[in-house]
């Protein structure tokens, strides 16, 4: 686990106090397990079927800087000449792995892996994930009439969605460069 590792770059850091040389940040990345050295390790316990693993890696392979798959399933079957309903199957395989949300086509899936992982998806936080434009765009009363529920409720859905991870391959060393520049530029 990371344990402690969560509250790095907070505080100080984003103050832009430039009398640290930089490195730190390398050092505390060389710490952290590579997304990818994960996610095999998992692929390996889970599975010694080589299909399985074949298609798992070229999967793990093909996520994207946020941990979104940037392949579209039957993409990977016509490369692997394999069926596309074992790609699903090993997909299905891999989105329960950690961190939870990855392997998600979008934002929406992200978060959806995330609450079923929580015991969460009710068909309250279904119907909020199916008008995350309204969420985007602040219309909280129109969203909670779709919902269906009091304010209540819904304000703890909203704590409930803010604090899942949208971008889940970030915890990790390796597809971290990008968001790292704006706090730089501070």
């Amino acid at each position: 686990g990371l344990g402690g590792d969560w509250g790095l770059g907070g505080g100080a850091q984003r103050g832009g106090s430039f009398d640290e040389d930089g490195s730190s940040f390398e050092e505390r990345l060389a710490d952290r397990p590579s997304l990818r050295s994960h996610l095999l390790d998992q692929l390996q316990l889970e599975s010694d079927r080589p299909e399985t693993r074949l298609i798992g890696v070229y999967l793990i392979d093909s996520l994207n800087e946020f941990g979104y798959l940037a392949v579209e399933p039957s993409e990977v079957s016509e490369a692997l000449g394999c069926d596309d309903a074992a790609v699903l199957k090993v997909l299905d395989l891999l989105r329960g792995f950690d961190p939870a949300g990855i392997f998600a086509r979008d934002l929406r899936e992200c978060l959806e892996i995330q609450l079923i992982d929580k015991d969460r998806f009710d068909p309250y936080m279904q119907r909020l994930l199916a008008h995350l434009d309204l969420l985007a765009a602040h219309d909280f009363v129109r969203l909670r009439k779709v919902c269906g529920v009091n304010e209540e409720d819904f304000a703890d859905m909203l704590a409930e969605l803010k604090a899942l991870d949208p971008r889940p391959a970030l915890a990790y060393a390796g597809g971290t460069a990008e968001p790292i520049i704006p706090d730089v530029l501070m």
